[in-house]
């Protein structure tokens, strides 16, 4: 039997997820580090905090983006300029999101060039997949 409960006072909502829905002490243990952290890691993330970040990220990653597309200007070789943004979204968002530099705009990394193929992969299918659902 299904049950629909509408609250819309936040104290309300709170004694009933807390009475109704409490975590187990195996949940409890297994969640001790990360649930531990919240108190410290609020002041982490702040909106002026995560504003700062990313937009440090995202400016080195658009020198080291400018330095390509320079390097290629003045070679004179062609370059894709998609997959080149592909790679400037992929590390800012991957150092953002995960604290991970994936380097796809260093050097093309062959972690970052295995990630940009599957990743590429990944998006051809799911394409693939709505266009051919039978």
């Amino acid at each position: 039997m299904l049950i629909k409960c509408y609250v819309a006072n936040r104290r309300s909502h709170d004694a009933i997820v807390r009475q109704y829905y409490t975590k187990g002490d195996n949940t409890r243990e297994n969640l001790a580090d990360l649930l531990g952290q919240r108190k410290l890691a609020i002041f982490e993330f702040t909106t002026p905090v995560l504003r700062d970040f990313s937009c440090s990220v995202f400016r080195r990653n658009a020198s080291k983006l400018i330095g390509l597309v320079t390097e290629f200007g003045l070679s004179g070789k062609a370059f894709e300029a998609q997959d080149m943004l592909m790679r400037f979204t992929l590390d800012s968002i991957f150092k953002v999101g995960f604290g991970v530099k994936l380097r796809c705009l260093d050097g093309f990394s062959k972690e970052g060039e295995e990630f940009v193929e599957a990743f590429d992969e990944g998006n051809f299918v799911l394409k693939t997949d709505q266009i051919c659902s039978f």
